[in-house]
């Protein structure tokens, strides 16, 4: 049977506000955090999930997550009207700004939800199980941290290194 919630996660290029990796799947809040954490160790990341009481955040805060966003006293993005549409806003300007033709979103599920999304972060029937627009809201607590947070394009990408590194193998792991 299914275990844990549906979950998602996003790793973003803050060279370019580019997808750089993404992770989809129904972990509870003890498989996902580890991932979180290597994530976050490898790329000195800052981390910006949806705040809960027993999830994920809960979990983050309890594991001493470096780089943790907090919403006033509450580990996370706490999700509200106000939140919201301050992400909406930010996802607004950040296509806007976008430099070149080549797509910013690079995995097509994420596309694909974010085509089909209706703006709403709550869950909704869809078939045989709830759909929680997971990769959807990823993306919008992105945008609410370029607008919000004042996360801004670097200036130039770093020189390219090639470890003979395979970054989808490592991400899903």
């Amino acid at each position: 049977g299914k275990k844990g919630d549906p979950a998602a996660m996003h790793l973003w290029n803050m060279w370019d506000w580019k997808e750089a990796g993404s992770f989809e799947g129904d972990e509870d809040p003890g498989q996902i955090t580890p991932r979180i954490l290597r994530w976050q160790e490898a790329y000195d990341a800052d981390v910006i999930v949806e705040t809960n009481k027993d999830g994920v955040a809960a979990a983050l805060q309890a594991s001493n997550c470096p780089k943790l966003h907090w919403s006033g006293a509450q580990p996370g993005w706490f999700s509200t009207e106000q939140s919201k549409s301050a992400a909406l806003i930010g996802l607004v300007n950040m296509l806007r700004q976008r430099q070149g033709d080549e797509p910013w979103i690079r995995s097509a599920p994420t596309l694909n939800q974010l085509a089909s999304w209706d703006g709403k972060t709550r869950a909704q029937e869809s078939g045989r199980r709830k759909h929680h627009w997971d990769r959807a809201i990823t993306v919008l607590i992105f945008a609410y941290g370029v607008q919000t947070l004042g996360y801004q394009r670097r200036p130039k990408p770093p020189p390219p290194e090639d470890r003979g590194f395979n970054m989808a193998k490592w991400l899903a792991s």
